[in-house]
């Protein structure tokens, strides 16, 4: 288990805390099986006013963009450590 805190700020970020398992167990045939789960809860600055829906728009797909990222990274890097291992 790994947790993590938001160490830096944006201008549309408060603060970040992260939460990150990997749960290992065998299926039906004794093999293992490995799930990654990662959790975050952010805050974000109040985006009210004239341009609010724009900018929360923006924020959302900047974040699942970035998250779609790092999720594919991790997992070519744990690939890779698995078949160096194996």
């Amino acid at each position: 288990m790994i947790s993590s805190k938001q160490i830096y700020a944006s201008h549309y970020f408060d603060s970040s805390l992260g939460l990150t398992v990997l749960l290992e167990e065998e299926d039906g045939m004794g093999r293992p099986v490995n799930y990654l789960v990662y959790l975050n809860r952010s805050r974000t600055l109040n985006l009210t006013g004239t341009f609010s829906g724009l900018r929360r728009s923006i924020v959302g797909g900047r974040l699942r963009k970035g998250m779609k990222e790092n999720l594919r990274n991790t997992k070519a890097r744990l690939e890779a450590i698995y078949r160096a291992e194996t």
